[in-house]
């Protein structure tokens, strides 16, 4: 049965594994190796039984059993049941599974004390990224410039959802980070000692209304207006850091500002 499953073209489909779960139905009270009852189960979509229960001893190893069970729907399954709770006990959307953390066990594993990140990294596997973030950013500050370097990467992928108008909380209720106020907040930590690599951040932020806004204020805040925006001098003019560093479309936006 097994070969024949493997063979199966969609292993996820409920026909396919039709066979192996009959057989482990019939073998399973014989079956003594916690971790063989744990393959047939994942096989076979079952339940997280007293059986099986000796093999999950951690919250990774809950999260990944989890994880397994996880049902991406496709437009057919939305057309033949728009209720995705229809789905069998076993089986959750990746959405059920984030709410699911969230609620039931994000306060238990905050106070987590052995492993300070053990929240960001659940987060992470979950795809929780915005979570992950803000915790990194907010709770764990020795991890502030890995938690913008992870914003920065996974939206360069397009897996971070951002607000679509500027909101005064790094994460909205809705579960958006806001990303240009992450990136701004650390350019002024380091733009009085390392203003190039200040002004090289806000090249994420290239398409963002909010650009023009943040250099002006690290212009004046901080008295870079010159290092920002370049001087002029009679006919001889010296090209600032936003003008070296930026693209072209954004140097005229910027130094226009730094003008006015």
């Amino acid at each position: 049965e097994l070969r024949r499953y493997r063979a199966a073209p969609d292993r996820q489909a409920y026909q396919a594994s039709a066979d192996v779960k009959a057989v482990w139905e019939s073998a399973r009270h014989q079956a003594k190796d916690p971790f063989q009852a744990a393959v047939f189960v994942l096989l076979t979509r079952g339940h997280l039984d007293k059986q099986v229960s000796p093999v999950i001893t951690t919250l990774q190893d809950y999260l990944w059993w989890k994880l397994c069970f996880v049902r991406f729907l496709t437009e057919e399954d939305f057309a033949k049941s728009p209720n995705t709770s229809a789905l069998p006990s076993s089986e959750v959307t990746l959405q059920a599974l984030q709410e699911q953390l969230l609620i039931e066990h994000a306060p238990r594993i905050r106070q987590q004390e052995a492993d300070p990140l053990l929240w960001a990294k659940t987060c992470l596997l979950a795809g929780l990224f915005e979570q992950a973030i803000h915790h990194l950013l907010t709770e764990k500050v020795e991890f502030q410039l890995e938690g913008l370097h992870f914003a920065l990467a996974l939206h360069t992928r397009g897996l971070i959802r951002i607000p679509r108008e500027p909101a005064p909380r790094l994460l909205s209720e809705t579960g958006c980070l806001n990303l240009p106020a992450v990136v701004h907040e650390f350019a002024k930590q380091i733009a009085p000692v390392c203003p190039r690599e200040a002004v090289a951040y806000y090249h994420v932020l290239r398409q963002d209304a909010t650009l023009v806004g943040y250099l002006s204020e690290l212009a004046v805040g901080y008295g870079l207006h010159e290092a920002l925006f370049g001087t002029a001098l009679a006919e001889i003019r010296q090209k600032g850091l936003v003008e070296e560093v930026l693209p072209a479309p954004l140097v005229r936006r910027g130094v226009s500002a730094g003008d006015r």
